[in-house]
């Protein structure tokens, strides 16, 4: 399983100031696949997921968000989109995750995009 990671850029326009446009940079300033999440941290990180472990998560720390926003975590399998995870952030330093039940039927190659 590998993680790719995007870092989203959000303009602001103030439309009645045209000359003043503000920029908020938000960042994934972590990204992991880990056993779980403890108190909004990944205790045990892996590369690699063993063929015992049933459920795995994608964990995030996302910074600079100045306004409430989403987080999106795009699983997949094989290249193919299996599960598309919408995650609320709402301050400027944010953790969050989702998690994937791998099925005995489902061992290969899996992904997990964050935007």
């Amino acid at each position: 399983m590998s993680l790719s990671q995007e870092v989203e850029e959000n303009n602001a326009d103030d439309v009645s100031e045209k000359s003043e446009i503000t920029q908020h940079l938000v960042s994934v300033e972590d990204a992991v696949i880990c056993r779980n999440v403890v108190d909004r941290t990944p205790p045990e990180v892996i590369d690699v997921v063993p063929s015992d472990i049933k459920k795995v998560y994608c964990f995030t720390k996302i910074l600079g968000a100045t306004q409430d926003s989403d987080v999106v975590h795009n699983w997949y399998y094989e290249e193919n989109l299996v599960a598309s995870v919408n995650l609320f952030v709402g301050s400027t330093n944010w953790r969050t995750y989702s998690s994937k039940t791998i099925l005995p039927d489902y061992t290969g190659t899996w992904k997990v995009e964050v935007l």
